[in-house]
């Protein structure tokens, strides 16, 4: 139905709980250079008739997603902001690291040769990776320096880029300015290819996932290899540790015994009678 701007505001207020939002709005309406950017705002996202010397307005949903669609490429063009470039775009992106690939570089006064070598490891992040980078040891005259750098199993193109900060922005905007039971019904058509084509982000996302699954089971199954080595380990040094505390008493004991006390430990008593024989009862 098409509904004056007095209508619509009406409408907003009564979805207003405690009236903070219909007093803001009041005091913000009693300023017709407000009222009419407002009016005009609305007529971007409706349609609109003139009613005597009023205008009508009505939601028009593919002008509402094609000004969303604005805003959200404008929001994007050049990054998001640090905070969520860093949290939804680069780490939302981030593939597991598959190997790290170390060069050493053997300088002289007269040559220079570089060997590549690459080591296979298996991290669910770049953070994790960025540990076990070496730095270059030596940068000039005579000498061997190393330097490495890490593998990633996949990197996201510029194009990848691009539509997750517009996936992102859009997905901000809907959220924030628009009511949820609105949200989720244009959710289709903001993602249908002929607002956007998402399908290379999707696909990218879709070997992402699995390529992060592979990581955490592969990580699990060295996890568990680790645990085992380290179970054998210090079971075997449990059994030396108790070798060597028998070995100790036996020592001691040997060494609290008298130097006649092992002197009669070698005489063979061979054929010779008990001395308790002698002490036995008469019948």
């Amino acid at each position: 139905m098409f509904l004056s701007s007095d209508d619509h505001f009406d409408a907003v207020s009564e979805q207003d709980s405690d009236g903070k939002r219909q007093n803001h709005l009041l005091e913000v309406l009693k300023w017709p250079q407000a009222r009419n950017l407002l009016e005009k705002r609305m007529a971007a996202v409706c349609d609109t008739v003139e009613a005597g010397d009023e205008t009508m307005f009505r939601l028009n949903e593919s002008k509402l997603v094609e000004e969303l669609l604005s805003k959200a490429k404008r929001m994007s063009e050049g990054g998001l902001p640090k905070s969520m470039e860093e949290k939804f775009v680069a780490k939302a992106l981030e593939a597991p690291i598959v190997g790290i690939r170390t060069t050493v570089i053997s300088r002289s006064d007269t040559t220079v040769s570089t060997e590549s070598q690459e080591e296979t490891t298996t991290t669910s992040s770049l953070s994790e990776a960025t540990t076990a980078v070496a730095t270059p040891t030596s940068t000039s005259g005579a000498g061997t320096g190393a330097g490495a750098e890490v593998v990633p199993s996949l990197i996201p193109t510029p194009e990848i880029l691009n539509l997750q900060r517009l996936r992102v922005s859009l997905n901000f905007l809907t959220s924030s300015y628009l009511p949820p039971s609105l949200s989720s019904h244009l959710k289709s058509s903001l993602s249908s290819p002929s607002s956007v084509d998402f399908t290379p982000l999707d696909a990218y996302l879709a070997q992402l996932a699995k390529l992060r699954q592979e990581a955490v089971a592969s990580r699990s199954h060295s996890d568990f290899s680790r645990k085992r080595i380290a179970g054998d380990e210090e079971e075997a040094f449990e059994r030396a540790e108790k070798r060597r505390k028998k070995e100790e008493e036996e020592k001691a004991k040997k060494a609290g015994v008298s130097r006649g006390v092992k002197e009669l430990a070698k005489v063979n008593t061979r054929g010779m009678m008990k001395l308790t024989s002698f002490f036995q009862k008469k019948t």
